[in-house]
Parts: structure tokens; C-alpha cells; sequence
């Protein structure tokens, strides 16, 4: 029996060391060889391919799920509805998916008056003209629906379709496709509402019919709301040009051909030739389209050996950067690209580098917030919106529910990386370019950062007793500025027994801060005793010559650097590199131990509302510190809260 150790685990698998741990924890595996933990290959196999197949399993599920956010509606809603009971009855059929598309594409057809009898083209497809019978064909494959499915096609047949508006054929697909198929390729497709908001906005700047191009088309939402936003530009006169304007592009040949149906429909030409199915990322021609539009997938990242396929220099990458990419090297010179995106594309700091190329070589006009508009997906959305022409100064409007802003080009690039935010106002954006101005330096690469101890079972090594040789451990809730307040949990701290752990002289440190890691408030606390941390409080030990380590948490726990903080890293998370980024002013020794001798009070302080006075009076330190007048300080007080924090 062949064994591997653990860095050979780790190696063979491209996981972390603490992740290796929480294999031979959780699949019982290892044993120890000559002192050596060693791991057999074969049991190691059998619990990886395990892994697999639960992730698989998840993937591939196929109940059903109907967006409802997809289309305003309702009548679409009910029927589709209507439609899904019916297909749970004939899951034997083979391709029942595809035979009810078909049969709904012909409803469709006839009632537009495209075809004149469904019955007829059912039994002989060369009845069928013989574009939409290719277009059926290359998408659904040649379908043939017998005497066998006589019961399914009755049932769809005799299914009402009342005059609506929005992607019925689309909401169907999606409603009949597995659950889990958007998770594996990150596609999501994008709500009528917000594609009518894309197209009503761009169509402010057409002087012309623009070539447009929408690069993951699925099955047409934005080319649908595009041909009709310029029908009503240019009239019905244009209607073929407008057509022919529009070329969608996708790797799902299904989608593909409602997208072609969805277009006839609407326009009662022929002319989609321009619709393909296509890989819009393996595309080399540059500059064709006066516009590229859409919801590319999000979350997919592609490995270091498909980026390079592909052409892109960069290593592994999300899938939404490769379109905007692309998107950028299909449009002309001035074009413009408009793109629904996850707001992770704002501030976090592996997208980083999108954000600086954009800003170099493009003008990015404007990011709207779009709050949580897709069903089943919890995290924010964006609008991103770039003219492909570069400007060395430019102002840059952020939107959302409550703001209206514009910052400058500059302004941005300033930033810690570059990142976004919605403030909510420029008055707002002045006081975080002050906070952030001259004479402050930052954390980086000034400081030791350590995580809180992972078990791996707390239920077997935290308890709320303390036996012979067990000592208190603190979690991330009894952390509060300025003090600790131990909750009654104890360990026996015996590293070698626990999945994650940090290095002992770090824990033991004389001096260290343990901050919040789930929090919206940054929340910093001073402990010399050597105390132990789980992983919801973490540790920075600042190394900054000639400032003092309660200096520097008097100006974290400060309503000011938390009013920076909430405006630059809107996140539940509070992150090393966030951590990182905020700008600690520079000051004399006097100054500092002005500041220190009120960290002390406040340390030693028992008394709740005292605690409250002192904190106020080192706030007021930190205000003057920073040069703040007197509207500005009214307004982080007034944005910031800190009460509970504060014990």
C-alpha cells in the first residue's frame, strides 16, 4: 500500500495545508509512520472522489426552478408554472424537455402567424418553412414528436398563451433546465426589467443604427429589447437594417434558437442570420461592433491553461473579466460596452487588476447599483458602462437607490486598490479623500496578521470549564473597542490537534490587537496576556516605527477611519488587505501619548458609560488629527454608530 505525506497530499491535490488537515479529520484518514502523519492513497482517493461526486450531485440536480424575477408578467408566470406540473408527468419520455419547447415554439409561431396548423407540421416538418426548420433543428436536433407523445402534446396543446410581454421562450428553458446548471457556468440570465433599464440608457447617446452585439446572447432578452428600443427610434421603415444590426452570439445552441424564434417573432423577418452559436472568448477579429451588450457569466473561473488557450496573458481568471476583456477588443473606437455584473466587480481586491486596466486604457462613464435582482443569487449586482477611448482626467457617475455622485478619474486610482463605492454624496467622497490624504501611512507590510485558532470541532475541544492546564479562549462577540470580555470558554492548547492554527510566539506576543472578523464596524481590542483566539477573532501585531501600538487602535477604533471604512469596504468580512489600506496619520510622540494616556482610562475602565466619555474624548483627538472641520465631523458622527461596540 503506497502512502503519501502531507505535503505530497498537498501538492497532488493543489489544496492548503489546512484543508489537507480537514480531509484526514473528516474522512478519518492518516496514520503515523516513524512519527510522520501519512495518509493512504488509496483511502485518500476514495474520500476525493466522494468529494466529487457530492459537488457533482449538487451540480446536475434537476428540479425545477422558476425565476420569477425573469419577467414582470404574471400570465407568463402562471403558464410556465402550468407547464413544469405537466412535464413532471412525461419525465420518461426521451428528450420531453426539447418536444416541450417545440411544441410551445409552434404555439408560438401559429399564434404570431407564422405557421397555420400545428397538428400539420407535427407529422411532416417539410411542412415547416425551411429556415425555422433549420434553426429548430440546429438547436433541439430533429425532434420527431409520435403517437407516443400523444398525451404530452395534447396537454400543451390545449394551454392558453395570452398576449404578454417578455422572453416567455426563455423563461421556459430556464425553468425546465436542472437547478444546479447556472452553478456550474455561472449563468444567470438577466431580468426584463434591468435589460429595459441597459438599453433605455444607452439608447440616449444613438445618432445611428448601432451594430450591436451581445457576445452570451442565451436566448435573447437584450437583442429583443434593443430591436424594439430602435424600432421606436427609427420607425418600422428600418425594421431590416435594425435586424440585421443585431448579432447575438452563445455556446448553447438550445438558447441559440429560441433567441432566433424569440427575433422572427418579434421582427416577422427571416433575417437571423447574425444570431450563432459561437464562443465569443475564442474570437480573434477586433473592432467590429459599435456596442457590446449583455450579462456575461459570473463566478465560472477558468484555469491558468484556458485563459492562455484562449489568448488572454493573465493566469487563472474569473469568467466575467474575460468578457469584459473581449468586449473590449470587439467594439470600435468610441464604442461603448455595458455589462451586468456582480459588485464584487467594485472592491475586491482579486479584480483589482480589471479595475486598473479599465481605468488606464478606457473611460468607464458609469456604475449603477442594482441591488439583488436575480432569483436564487444573494449577492449584489452592477451596471458597468465603458466608451472605449482613454482621457487622462474624467469624472465617473456612481448610482444608487439613495446616491448620485460623480468622482473624478484621479480620485479613483487614488483608492487603496482602485476600488469603487457608492458614497452617498460628493460632500461624502470629499471627507474620505481628506481622511486618506498627506502625512498617512498605512499597515502593509507594517504589521504581523494572524487567524484565530480553527479546531475543527469546537464541540470537542471548547468547553465552558476550565479543567488542569486549559486556559480561556476568546471569541470574535466578545471583542469590543478597546476591551475584551471572556465569555466563559476555555481550551487545552495542544497545536498539533487542531485543523488551522497560527504560530505560538504570535498568540504569546507581549502586546497585540484582536479585531471582529464578521462585523460591519471595525472593532479593535488591546490584550498583553498572551491569549488565545478562535477564528472570529483575529490578530494584527503593527509594526510601524515610531508609532505606538494603542496610537494606532485609538485611530481603528475611531468614527473616523470607521466612516472611511464603511465608504471604501462596504462588507459583513473585515479583511486583511482592508485592514491594510487604512491610512494612519503620521504624528509626534507628544501627540501619541496624549492619545495613549486615554486608551489607558478606557482600558481600565469598568464603568459603561464612562467608557462612553473617554471614547468620545479620544474621538475628538482623532478629529483634530486629521484636520476635520466642524461639518465634517457632524457628518461621521452622524453616519457612524458605535454604542454597542463600546463596553
Amino acid at each position: 500500500m503506497e502512502f503519501l505525506t502531507m505535503d505530497q497530499v498537498q501538492e497532488k491535490y493543489n489544496i492548503s495545508k489546512a484543508t489537507a488537515l480537514n480531509w484526514v479529520r473528516l474522512g478519518n484518514l492518516g496514520n503515523f509512520k516513524q512519527g510522520e502523519l501519512v495518509i493512504s492513497q488509496d483511502d485518500l482517493e476514495k474520500y476525493h472522489m466522494g468529494r466529487l461526486q457530492n459537488r457533482r450531485n449538487k451540480l446536475n440536480r434537476e428540479d425545477a426552478f422558476i425565476p420569477q424575477k425573469y419577467v414582470a408578467d404574471q400570465r407568463y408566470l402562471k403558464l410556465v408554472s402550468e407547464i413544469i406540473k405537466i412535464s413532471g408527468k412525461y419525465k420518461t419520455i426521451k428528450n420531453y424537455k426539447e418536444k416541450i419547447l417545440l411544441v410551445i415554439i409552434y404555439k408560438l409561431l401559429l399564434k404570431e402567424g407564422v405557421i397555420h396548423n400545428i397538428e400539420e407540421v407535427i407529422q411532416d416538418v417539410d411542412k415547416l418553412n425551411p429556415v425555422l426548420n433549420n434553426i429548430l433543428v440546429e438547436g433541439l436536433g430533429s425532434l420527431v414528436i409520435g403517437p407516443q407523445d400523444y398525451l404530452l402534446q395534447k396537454e400543451l396543446l390545449d394551454l392558453e398563451i395570452h398576449e404578454g410581454e417578455g422572453d416567455l421562450l426563455g423563461l421556459l428553458y430556464l425553468s425546465l433546465k436542472g437547478q444546479g446548471h447556472k452553478n456550474k457556468v455561472g449563468s444567470y440570465y438577466t431580468p426584463q426589467s434591468v435589460v429595459k433599464r441597459i438599453i433605455e440608457d444607452l439608447s440616449i447617446d444613438y445618432t445611428s443604427i448601432p451594430r450591436s452585439l451581445d457576445p452570451t446572447c442565451g436566448s435573447g432578452t437584450f437583442l429583443m429589447e434593443q430591436y424594439k428600443k430602435l424600432i421606436e427610434m427609427f420607425g418600422e421603415c428600418k425594421k431590416l437594417e435594425i435586424v440585421k444590426s443585431l448579432h447575438g452570439w452563445d455556446t448553447d445552441p438550445i438558447a441559440v434558437a429560441l433567441c432566433k424564434i424569440n427575433l422572427i417573432l418579434l421582427s416577422r423577418t427571416l433575417c437571423v442570420d447574425n444570431i450563432k452559436v459561437n464562443n465569443s472568448l475564442g474570437v480573434k477579429e477586433k473592432g467590429q461592433f459599435d456596442l457590446v451588450i449583455g450579462n456575461p457569466p459570473w463566478g465560472y473561473k477558468f484555469k491558468a491553461n484556458e485563459v492562455k488557450e484562449l489568448g488572454f496573458s493573465k493566469g487563472s481568471m474569473d469568467s466575467f473579466i474575460m468578457f469584459i476583456l473581449k468586449g473590449m477588443d470587439l467594439i470600435k473606437y468610441k464604442g461603448k460596452l455595458c455589462f451586468c455584473l456582480p459588485y464584487s466587480f467594485m472592491n475586491v481586491k482579486s479584480h483589482e487588476h480589471i479595475r486598473r486596466e479599465l481605468l488606464k486604457k478606457y473611460k468607464i462613464i458609469s456604475i449603477t447599483d442594482l441591488g439583488v435582482p436575480f432569483d436564487g443569487v444573494f449577492s449584489g449586482s452592477i451596471i458597468l458602462k465603458v466608451s472605449k477611448e482613454t482621457h487622462d482626467e474624467y469624472p465617473i457617475s456612481l448610482e444608487s437607490l439613495d446616491c448620485f455622485v460623480k468622482v473624478k478619474k484621479t480620485d479613483i486610482c487614488s483608492m487603496p486598490l482602485c476600488n469603487f463605492s457608492f458614497v452617498k454624496s460628493n460632500a461624502t467622497y470629499d471627507i474620505v479623500k481628506k481622511i486618506n490624504g498627506k502625512n498617512v501611512i498605512t499597515l502593509k507590510n507594517k504589521a504581523t496578521f494572524a487567524l484565530g485558532i480553527v479546531t475543527g470541532n469546537n464541540s470537542n475541544y471548547i468547553k465552558n470549564e476550565a479543567f488542569r492546564e486549559w486556559e480561556p479562549i476568546i471569541k470574535g462577540t466578545e471583542i469590543y473597542k478597546y476591551g475584551i470580555r471572556h465569555g466563559g470558554n476555555y481550551i487545552n492548547f495542544d497545536r498539533n490537534k487542531f485543523q488551522q492554527v497560527a504560530p505560538t510566539e504570535t498568540y504569546r506576543a507581549n502586546e497585540k490587537l484582536i479585531y471582529r472578523f464578521i462585523n460591519k464596524s471595525l472593532t479593535f481590542a488591546y490584550d498583553c496576556d498572551g491569549l488565545l483566539t478562535l477564528n472570529s477573532a483575529n490578530i494584527v501585531i503593527p509594526k510601524i516605527p515610531g508609532l505606538n501600538i494603542k496610537y494606532i487602535m485609538a485611530v481603528l477604533n475611531s468614527r473616523v477611519i470607521q466612516f472611511y471604512y464603511q465608504n471604501i469596504f462596504p462588507s459583513i468580512k473585515v479583511l486583511r488587505h482592508q485592514i491594510e489600506s487604512l491610512p494612519i496619520p503620521v504624528v509626534d510622540e507628544w501627540t501619541q501619548n496624549r492619545v495613549i494616556s486615554k486608551v489607558d482610562n478606557i482600558i481600565n475602565c469598568n464603568d459603561p458609560k464612562l467608557k462612553e466619555i473617554i471614547y468620545g474624548e479620544i474621538d475628538s483627538m482623532v478629529f483634530n488629527i486629521f484636520q476635520l472641520n466642524e461639518k465634517e465631523v457632524k457628518t461621521i458622527v452622524r453616519e457612524v454608530e458605535v454604542r454597542n461596540l463600546i463596553k
